[in-house]
């Protein structure tokens, strides 16, 4: 059954983790279920008038309005002070992997690639798509060529 969360503390002290996880508190898996209106009233909460802006523009408009646009961190800056809004449900472990970045994907894979061929197959690189190295690539690119894969 899912309860409300008392508290959410996005990327702790080891310190201060540790006394939340003995006080009873759960680690974020960042496994989410919602509705985009739930989502999108959210990030209005921490980036007032951006959505509408967003429905009214095109083009060029709206491609100045995203380069513009400030960094967010979705878990500290979006969701973390509005606890209201949060349910918790505790699961068992279940393997879970932080995906957060290029490079963990990329490990990631390559663990995985490596339990499906075994540990006597080695294997090829070459084959494989360097993700760190794509993610670098496109860090050089103007931000809208990236997003729209250009």
């Amino acid at each position: 059954m899912a309860t409300p969360v008392l508290r959410f503390v996005e990327k702790p002290t080891p310190e201060f983790a540790a006394t939340l996880l003995e006080q009873g508190g759960l680690w974020n898996m960042f496994v989410l279920a919602a509705s985009a209106r739930a989502l999108l009233t959210l990030f209005e909460h921490t980036l007032p008038g951006t959505l509408a802006a967003m429905e009214h523009l095109s083009g060029h408009a709206i491609e100045n309005l995203y380069r513009n646009l400030p960094t967010v961190d979705f878990s500290r800056d979006i969701l973390q002070g509005r606890e209201e809004r949060l349910r918790v449900l505790p699961v068992p472990a279940c393997g879970w992997t932080d995906l957060g970045t290029p490079p963990r994907v990329a490990s990631t894979l390559q663990r995985l690639e490596e339990m499906r061929l075994g540990p006597a197959r080695r294997i090829n690189p070459s084959v494989h798509l360097n993700l760190a190295t794509q993610y670098a690539q496109l860090q050089h690119r103007r931000p809208m060529d990236a997003a729209y894969g250009r």
